[in-house]
């Protein structure tokens, strides 16, 4: 599989993380939702977020209360970086 085939923008369908005994954990919920982008070039970028998060009360984040900026803050994640195709494996 070559990075042209992997190119676009991809639904997540699930995550989860697992621990070095063989758990299985999903700190954002086994239903969350989320986005990955890979071009062609191999930069990809990467949203996860728990579902039914829930907006702030003031419907600005930047008035967000202490306890609103927290559950935001542990309900989301995103990354970016390179990644490479190795067509062998």
């Amino acid at each position: 599989m070559s990075l042209d085939r992997l190119a676009g923008t991809w639904k997540l369908i699930s995550s989860e993380m697992r621990d070095s005994s063989g758990g299985v954990h999903y700190p954002l919920g086994a239903d969350c939702a989320g986005l990955l982008t890979i071009d062609r070039a191999g930069t990809m970028a990467a949203q996860l977020m728990r579902q039914g998060r829930r907006p702030f009360d003031s419907g600005d984040i930047l008035l967000g209360t202490d306890a609103e900026v927290q559950e935001a803050y542990h309900g989301y994640v995103a990354f970016w970086g390179q990644c490479t195709v190795d067509a062998a494996k």
